[in-house]
C-alpha cells in the first residue's frame, strides 16, 4: 500500500459521547446539525459526516449479521423438528414441549399431523373445467392413438 499523507483522526472520549449521541437521536444528521457538531467537537465538517457514514454502515452490517444468523438457526430448527417432531398443545396444557407423534395422546386428532400438506384433487379445484355435465369420450371421427406392442 503507497504511502498516504491523509492522517487517521482519532476521537477523544468526548467527541466520541457527543457524536453517538447525535446519532441515536437522529440517523441521518441535517447541515446545521452537522455544523453544530462541528463546532461542539472541533472536528471538520467532512471527518463528522465521515463518522456518521461510517457508523451508519457499521450499524447496517451488525444487524444484517444478526438477521442472517438468526434465519440460519430458524433453518435449521425448522429442519430438524419438521419431519419427526411436533408440538401437541393438547398435552401438558401449557407447556411447549417437543414430543414424539406416538407418545402425544392427541395422535387421533388429524390437525396435528406431520405430514406435508397435500393438495386438493385438481377437479375440485377447476370445477368450471372438471363436471359431470361434460361428456368426456372422444367424437366419432376421432381415433385414439394405439401404440405398439412392446416387444423385448
Amino acid at each position: 500500500m503507497p504511502n498516504s499523507t491523509q492522517t487517521r483522526t482519532i476521537l477523544n472520549d468526548k467527541q466520541f459521547q457527543i457524536l453517538s449521541a447525535a446519532l441515536h437521536k437522529t440517523f441521518y444528521q441535517t447541515d446545521e446539525a452537522v455544523a453544530q457538531l462541528v463546532i461542539d467537537t472541533g472536528l471538520t465538517s467532512a471527518q463528522v459526516r465521515n463518522w456518521f457514514n461510517h457508523r451508519r454502515r457499521v450499524l447496517r452490517e451488525k444487524e444484517f449479521e444478526k438477521r442472517r444468523i438468526a434465519t440460519k438457526q430458524h433453518q435449521q430448527d425448522n429442519k430438524q423438528n419438521s419431519n419427526y417432531l411436533y408440538s401437541c398443545p393438547l398435552d401438558n396444557e401449557g407447556s411447549s414441549e417437543m414430543a414424539s407423534k406416538s407418545l402425544c395422546s392427541s395422535t387421533a386428532s388429524s390437525s396435528y399431523s406431520t405430514s406435508k400438506p397435500s393438495l386438493p384433487p385438481i377437479s375440485s379445484m377447476f370445477p368450471e373445467i372438471f363436471n359431470s355435465e361434460y361428456d368426456y369420450t372422444l367424437p366419432p371421427d376421432v381415433h385414439p392413438i394405439e401404440l405398439p406392442a412392446h416387444t423385448d
